[in-house]
């Protein structure tokens, strides 16, 4: 078995790197690191990321090649480039060991070798949401969607934003003749108070506060935009929602996005089926793209599954009392129970407005249907 090269950002197959065994060349690279299949010491498969430091610094020196800096200006400035990346590195390693969930990439350990910091996930064996799901009906979409939401739930209850929702981060792999999505890549990942404005994520799934930046906070509405222009993209097999540039001149993807406007539904591309995407579809994804947040209906993951399952997008519109979110018998009836409905929601009311002098404890029982 073969030693573990000095430059670890570029292992081959049956290399042992700090105990994990290399099994294929990269499977994915992106601007700070590259992506392995490996075995770990415990037997488990995984993926392995590595964070490149020669090609960040390479990159950074690339970037200043015409600025006239000093060799020793653009080595300082790269150094101190990859330090800040090493941080952001292991921020999304505590980010993603905090997190378990059935619908989100489990983390598996964190170490450094040569100087080269890396860590490990389970290895996710499947396709983009949008290529599993390539040429089926939106409708039967539906129950990927539902997963991938209730992942989205679970992040946005532990006070985290995803913010670089697209297919490629929302993975479908086969269990047992059942479809299982994983949310992946939380290298963007944060707390919403420490957003600071900068431009982050996928262009063409980027919400438009993220773009035009006018200092205002960020909230669950931010990844649901995403998460809307990942539904269309898979609802028109393969089409945008906005036709957007992905040139790097900032100041004129913020003009272009001032000025977007959602001009085709997913109905729209299917002319030829119009059963194929119900006006429920159409209404859900055009709320979630509004451009300005305060015009997207729902305030979290949790309101579009209750939609999504109900059909009924308009019953879990806007509202701040977060009950909104949650299913109730239709017509708000409990048949025969209004007065302990009447006492329940009292409660309930006064946890949400912490005026109740001590958390009460309620039991409820009975028969099925109660």
């Amino acid at each position: 078995m073969n030693k573990a090269p000095h430059r670890l950002i570029s292992p081959k197959p049956n290399d042992l790197i700090d105990g994990h065994l290399i099994v294929t060349p990269a499977i994915a690279r992106g601007a700070s690191g590259v992506v392995h299949e490996a075995i770990d010491p415990h037997g488990r498969r995984c993926a392995l990321k590595i964070l490149d430091r020669e090609s960040i610094i390479k990159r950074h020196k690339e970037g200043y090649q015409f600025q006239h800096q000093s060799p020793d200006e653009e080595e300082k400035e790269g150094r101190a480039l990859y330090e800040k990346m090493v941080l952001h590195f292991k921020e999304e390693y505590q980010i993603l060991i905090g997190l378990s969930h059935l619908n989100v990439a489990q983390a598996y350990h964190f170490g450094c070798v040569d100087g080269h910091f890396y860590f490990t996930t389970e290895f996710i064996e499947g396709k983009p949401i949008s290529r599993y799901a390539w040429r089926q009906k939106p409708l039967d979409m539906i129950p990927l969607f539902l997963q991938a939401l209730e992942g989205l739930d679970f992040i946005h209850r532990n006070n985290l934003l995803h913010l670089d929702l697209k297919p490629e981060n929302v993975l479908v792999q086969e269990m047992s003749g059942q479809a299982h999505v994983k949310i992946i890549d939380f290298g963007l990942a944060l707390k919403p108070s420490a957003y600071g404005g900068k431009m982050r994520g996928t262009t063409y799934y980027m919400a438009p506060e993220i773009i035009v930046n006018e200092g205002k906070p960020i909230d669950e509405r931010t990844d649901l935009f995403s998460f809307g222009a990942l539904m269309y993209f898979c609802m028109t097999w393969g089409r945008l929602p906005f036709p957007r540039t992905t040139s790097r001149n900032k100041e004129a993807l913020r003009q272009l996005v001032q000025k977007e406007k959602l001009l085709r539904l997913p109905s729209a591309h299917h002319l030829l089926h119009p059963e194929f995407v119900p006006p429920f579809l159409d209404i859900i994804v055009a709320r979630l793209l509004e451009r300005d947040p305060e015009h997207r209906i729902f305030l979290s993951s949790r309101a579009v599954i209750n939609a999504l399952k109900t059909h009924e997008p308009e019953r879990f519109r806007e509202e701040r009392d977060h009950r909104s979110a949650y299913l109730i018998p239709k017509g708000n009836k409990h048949i025969g129970r209004e007065e302990e409905q009447t006492k329940l929601f009292g409660l309930l009311d006064g946890l949400l407005q912490n005026s109740a002098k001590q958390p009460p404890m309620v039991m409820i029982e009975g028969a099925s249907g109660l």
